[in-house]
């Protein structure tokens, strides 16, 4: 979970935990609660790769921000991927599984790598930010990675980014709270999503 508070000059790093649980659950979920000048955003990526995931962190440099990420070698000799990142700004970024959809993909923007979502925290500070920097970007038209992010910042902003039916779709937080687990928000009638809308 990663925890913060809201403070006159800034936003003010409280603590990152992991929680482990048991293996056999596969899900992946993401809130983001904002109440009383506090900002709380909270994840969990429990897979099967998950016990190969360590905690990263990077000093500000070379005019990117600092930030710790949770990340996982995806291949070797590549720079571990960021899966949880926050960096010193306050902006906080975490994703989830959804199922495969169609992507859209733009040959004439640069393409996102593997680590793009740690390139997203060591580049924006706020939500409005990340939002232009993934739409300014494709991800690759082999990709083979689909999920949904959530991004919080130190004024309380949240934002989750959906890739589906070839657009991409940005669902603004319109309560106290923002949730999100492995099914496409943007496409509720796939899912029996009764209980889910209402938190």
């Amino acid at each position: 979970m990663l925890c913060s508070r809201k403070r006159e000059k800034g936003f003010h790093m409280r603590g990152l935990a992991l929680m482990l649980v048991p293996a056999a659950l596969t899900a992946c979920s993401a809130v983001t609660v904002v109440m009383d000048g506090k900002v709380v955003v909270g994840g969990n990526v429990d897979t099967s790769y998950s016990r190969r995931m360590a905690l990263r962190v990077t000093p500000n440099r070379d005019g990117l921000f600092g930030r710790m990420c949770i990340s996982m070698e995806t291949v070797a000799g590549w720079t571990p991927a960021g899966m949880k990142c926050m960096n010193d700004e306050g902006l906080v970024a975490t994703h989830a599984n959804v199922p495969p959809s169609q992507t859209p993909y733009d040959p004439d923007k640069p393409h996102f790598r593997h680590n793009f979502l740690e390139k997203i925290v060591s580049e924006c500070s706020t939500v409005k930010q990340a939002v232009a920097m993934v739409q300014a970007y494709t991800l690759p038209r082999e990709h083979g990675v689909f999920v949904h992010l959530m991004f919080a910042d130190a004024t309380g902003d949240s934002a989750i980014i959906e890739w589906v039916d070839g657009e991409v779709k940005v669902l603004r937080r319109a309560c106290p709270t923002q949730f999100m687990t492995n099914h496409l928000l943007s496409k509720p009638s796939m899912y029996r999503l009764v209980n889910y809308t209402r938190l």
